[in-house]
């Protein structure tokens, strides 16, 4: 920006005066800033118009190719059916049988909070499967097999028949266990002593001891260097173990005499070749590995309270270090006596206590699960994905994992009913579903959530429709059909055959035909009242400084004023509203005869009838909505109900007319687009036009303001000689 000081000698306000000096070239430059901005404004209504011009040119193509024929079609029984009939439908009377409707996939999962009368194993969390169970009583011992589908009174009645001495009663909630005048022992392998954990048995209340039981030594939990499970055939080099010849010393005292034995260990030993080497040993020792908790266990062979033992390394060997025993001591074993246990209170698995309900933020650690990462699988309609779940994942994260894994399908949780609720989103047999795991960790996962069918859970199978019409039978993954013209909507299964009759809907048709003269009438009408504005002459668009000078209110008024009549008296749309309302009013030749839209009752009111605006619209005589023409004899339905077909053919021939002459109207040329009525190119490269102008016109203004500039300055500085003179004159005369 040039900054410039003048009058300094003169005194004068330069930049006023060659303000007032420029204001003419300015004001022709305003000129061509108006025209521009009028032409835009032009532009934007034309674009506006062609739209809807185009839009009603298009929707002539349902009638000039037929597409007027509408037909109707009832059901005997709406309640199982819904029948919808296009044009091309068959009139007439048809057979329709519903065998079975399609549905997606369904899977409504157990209560979690609710425990039945008589609850399975599954029921109460347990994860396992085959299990055994050993009882010993007085009488003598019995293996009980169990599994997620045992019952609790099935159990119960397995324990009451023994023959063990043991017996067993489920009541009040828990179950409770019974060796009058004599200790027993209720024990199991891994998935055994899951049920009796689930059963309430293994943290009931024991009176007495209950059993007897032999002293032990309980390890901590083995890991393995490698960070992943210890099995029986891990080996000790795999926890660590690094000596290929240590030793082991087991001390057992009995009655107060002691026995020592020694076992050779090499780190290429494996927890089962242990194991083996204790029992070999003769010792009266047994170790026991429990893969599900990671320990280890040095047991007495004998029970009760006179054998003890201790096992020890040789110094400065860590093998028992290894094994997890750092620490650890022997727990004294107990002398067999009367035993009686009363089993914990039974819960559903995911109870989290007696009056606490699952929530959406609860974690599946809270009901019970603690075994690691487990994979979900879910399988959809749209694919297949693997979810990874642990003891942190809560029941929200689970749901929303499942929403967002793209296999087509969707969970939900209802906290107030405990219970998840799994959909497809496809119906039919392709929008079925599948929720299975990877294994144990996984099943375990499902049946707390009790999703597995075996605890509660009820699954629906996705399922296609199935109809007959006429005697033959249709599938669809829907219960949608469309046979030979009808659309039928299957709603529930019939009980034999119901009935479609099919026929022509006059009322369809004219509705077509009134929805078509209604948007000529809208368009007609705005042509005409943007052809009839009223005039602008002496308005003109405002420049930044005219409008400061009014009010917005002011403004927005004065812009309407020029916007309403940017299309007054123009030619093109002249043009157009002729082409359009000639068409509609031309005869056509059906069967040998003429006939033209007023020999169905539809016409203009008259030019000294009509508005001023509303000249060219067409009124449907009868018609209720129309004030004008509802008292008139309704020709238009009369032709419908009577010969349909003479209709179709009029309103087919006179609607081509008029797709012609627009079309003729919008045909491309070197001043307008395909499909345009107005001159868009010749427009827009006047609007460029302007634009090079106005830049031009600004550059020359600029020139003449710095050329008064210049003459203005050249006048100061001689101004100012002309003082230095006359100071130096004044100086010399003293």
């Amino acid at each position: 920006m040039t900054i410039r000081i003048t009058g300094m000698n003169s005194g004068l306000d330069t930049d006023a005066i060659i303000s007032e000096l420029v204001s003419a070239y300015r004001a022709k430059g305003d000129k061509y800033v108006k025209s521009q901005t009028k032409l835009s404004w032009t532009q934007s209504v034309w674009k506006s118009l062609n739209t809807k011009i185009f839009n009603f040119y298009k929707s002539l193509d349902n009638f000039r190719f037929g597409g007027l024929t509408a037909k109707k079609a009832t059901v005997s029984d709406s309640s199982k059916a819904s029948v919808t009939a296009s044009g091309s439908a068959v009139n007439g009377t048809q057979k329709l049988e519903i065998l079975k409707t399609a549905q997606g996939g369904y899977l409504t999962g157990g209560k979690l909070n609710e425990l039945s009368a008589n609850p399975t194993l599954s029921e109460l969390g347990y994860k396992g499967g085959i299990g055994n169970i050993k009882l010993k009583g007085k009488d003598g011992e019995k293996e009980i097999k169990v599994s997620s589908a045992t019952s609790v009174n099935d159990l119960v009645k397995q324990i009451n028949e023994s023959g063990t001495g043991v017996t067993a009663e489920f009541k009040d909630g828990s179950i409770t266990l019974l060796s009058k005048d004599s200790a027993f022992e209720i024990t199991g392998d891994a998935d055994g002593e899951r049920a009796l954990s689930s059963l309430g048995i293994s943290d009931g209340n024991k009176t007495d001891g209950a059993y007897a039981k032999a002293a032990y030594m309980l390890g901590n939990t083995l890991a393995k260097t490698d960070g992943t499970s210890v099995t029986g055939s891990t080996k000790l080099s795999d926890l660590g173990y690094t000596n290929p010849s240590g030793k082991i010393k087991i001390k057992v005292t009995k009655d107060g005499v002691d026995t020592v034995k020694e076992i050779s260990v090499s780190e290429n030993d494996t927890i089962d070749d242990l194991k083996k080497k204790v029992e070999d040993s003769g010792a009266g020792v047994k170790l026991v590995f429990n893969e599900s908790t990671q320990k280890l266990n040095f047991t007495a062979a004998e029970k009760g309270s006179n054998v003890s033992f201790d096992v020890t390394s040789d110094a400065g060997d860590d093998i028992m270090d290894k094994l997890g025993f750092t620490g650890a001591s022997v727990t004294a074993g107990v002398d067999g006596k009367t035993g009686k246990i009363i089993g914990s209170e039974l819960k559903a698995g995911g109870v989290l206590s007696k009056d606490q309900k699952v929530t959406a933020d609860t974690a599946l650690s809270a009901l019970g699960y603690n075994s690691g990462d487990a994979w979900i699988n879910i399988k959809g309609s749209n694919g297949e994905k693997s979810i990874k779940v642990n003891g942190e994942t809560t029941i929200r994260e689970f749901v929303n994992a499942i929403n967002d894994s793209g296999t087509g399908v969707k969970a939900s949780f209802d906290a107030e009913n405990q219970r998840f609720y799994i959909t497809s989103q496809k119906t039919g047999a392709e929008g079925d579903f599948e929720i299975t795991s990877d294994g144990m960790a996984g099943n375990n996962v499902l049946n707390m959530l009790k999703l597995n069918t075996g605890n509660g859970a009820v699954k629906v199978d996705g399922s296609d429709a199935t109809i007959k019409l006429n005697g033959v039978e249709y599938t669809s993954s829907s219960n949608t059909f469309k046979v030979n013209g009808l659309t039928i909507q299957a709603q529930a299964v019939t009980d034999g055959e119901i009935s479609i009759t099919t026929d022509n809907d006059a009322q369809g048709m004219y509705d077509k035909i009134k929805g078509l003269i209604t948007d000529y009438n809208a368009l007609m009408n705005e042509m005409s009242s943007l052809y009839n504005a009223d005039s602008s002459k002496g308005y003109e668009p405002l420049t930044s400084d005219e409008k400061e000078a009014m009010s917005d209110s002011e403004v927005a008024d004065w812009e309407k004023k020029i916007k309403d009549s940017l299309l007054r008296r123009d030619n093109t749309l002249s043009g157009i509203i002729s082409a359009m309302s000639s068409a509609m009013s031309v005869s056509v030749n059906v069967n040998g005869k003429n006939y033209s839209l007023a020999n169905l009752g539809i016409k203009t009111l008259g030019y000294f009838n009509s508005s001023k605006n509303e000249k060219n619209a067409l009124h449907i005589d009868g018609d209720s909505e129309d004030n004008n023409s509802s008292s008139n004899p309704d020709k238009l339905m009369e032709m419908l109900t009577s010969n349909p077909e003479v209709v179709e053919e009029i309103m087919k021939k006179v609607t081509s007319n008029l797709y012609s002459n627009l079309d003729a109207k919008m045909k491309a040329t070197s001043l307008r687009s395909a499909y345009t009525v107005y001159n868009d190119k010749e427009m827009a490269k006047s609007y460029s036009d302007y634009t090079t102008t106005i830049k031009e016109w600004n550059k020359k203004v600029e020139e003449i303001e710095d050329s008064y500039y210049k003459k203005f300055s050249a006048m100061e500085v001689a101004l100012s000689k002309l003082q230095s003179q006359m100071s130096s004159f004044t100086s010399m005369l003293g």
